[in-house]
């Protein structure tokens, strides 16, 4: 039986995880870009998590990290929640970072914390203004 538990929700980054009966590693993933989380707005709501129950079953503990504004999980706090799966995963298990768009960035971005792996689809690879236009942030 799927059992989601939130270890940190603050106000930035909320962390869930869905624990494997006999954990063989575990896979963290990263929400993509909404387009009704705009960095300049207020945040009203944490967005939905990425491939929620996909994993444990397979034996990788789940932890689910949702944004509640696109900002590329470039604010400091994102670090903690990080320090908490390091603390939670335990040495010697392998860890997978997955994501795409916004989430695939954070993905790449972040592996070498963890000392992980990543599996980025679409990530979106620049945070400058110039490139493309369309983009606001």
């Amino acid at each position: 039986m799927m059992k989601i538990l939130e270890l940190y929700s603050g106000a930035h980054y909320r962390l869930t995880t869905i624990e494997a009966s006999n954990p063989k590693g575990a896979i963290v993933t990263f929400n993509h870009l909404h387009s009704d989380l705009h960095p300049s707005v207020s945040a009203q709501h944490f967005a939905s998590p990425t491939a929620r129950g996909l994993f444990y079953e397979t034996g990788l503990t789940e932890y689910h990290i949702v944004s509640n504004k696109n900002d590329w999980f470039q604010h400091e706090e994102i670090f903690s929640l990080l320090e908490i799966i390091k603390n939670q995963n335990g040495t010697g298990k392998h860890i997978t970072l997955y994501g795409s768009s916004m989430g695939a960035f954070g993905a790449v971005n972040l592996s070498y914390y963890l000392k992980g792996k990543f599996v980025a689809f679409s990530p979106q690879s620049t945070l400058d203004q110039n490139k493309p236009p369309h983009d606001p942030r």
